[in-house]
């Protein structure tokens, strides 16, 4: 399809598959937190679970609390930045929620514009009602219409610029996305392999 010269229909149909596709991805991001969240006690429980094995008398004991406390942070500012990239989707996709009450408000200006347009056509009928009478509700009806007619041009902008805005917005979404992920599981090995390095003098507890 010719994105230079969609028409506003199609515009619509393709703005709410793009509602629907945000939708799953907020749902798919909830669920990658949470996962994050319970690999994080889990591995947070097992690495402390080390320390009952731990004499006091190891030299290394300091050390090794420390990297421990060094993996549970990694995995705290992995949490952190995946909670602000779900925030970024979140103030994007609810661009999609002005539009969709836009397209609410047109609906009801529609109806109101048709209410107004018979209620014209029943006052040029009726010889009781007076000039005046007969006016203001002509100057309303055309006020509707000129009303109705800014919203749906706005309607056409808004889409037509989001829809340009979102491809480059879920790239950049999706490479910091990455970033981050590639960040912890660089920084999860470095400290992984000095907690392996540390136990080399490791002394089991005696009693």
């Amino acid at each position: 399809m010719d994105k230079e010269n969609i028409s506003p229909e199609d515009m619509v149909v393709e703005f709410y598959t793009q509602v629907n596709a945000f939708q799953v991805l907020a749902k798919k991001m909830d669920a990658y937190l949470s996962t994050i969240i319970a690999m994080k006690r889990g591995m947070s429980g097992v690495t402390n679970a080390l320390l009952l094995f731990c004499g006091t008398d190891w030299p290394g004991m300091d050390h090794f609390k420390s990297l421990l406390k060094d993996l549970d942070d990694s995995w705290d500012l992995l949490e952190k930045d995946v909670s602000k990239l779900g925030d970024g989707f979140q103030d994007f996709a609810d661009k999609f929620y002005v539009i969709l009450d836009l397209r609410v408000k047109i609906e009801e200006g529609t109806q109101a514009l048709r209410h107004y347009r018979r209620e014209a056509e029943k006052m040029k009928k009726n010889k009781q009602k007076s000039q005046n009478e007969r006016d203001e509700f002509a100057r309303m009806s055309t006020q509707k219409e000129r009303e109705l007619k800014e919203m749906r041009r706005k309607l056409e902008v808004d889409v037509n610029e989001l829809c340009k805005t979102q491809r480059n917005f879920i790239i950049n979404q999706f490479r910091k996305f990455f970033e981050v992920h590639g960040t912890f599981c660089r920084d999860f090995q470095e400290i992984e392999g000095k907690l392996l390095d540390s136990l080399v003098n490791f002394y089991p507890k005696r009693k």
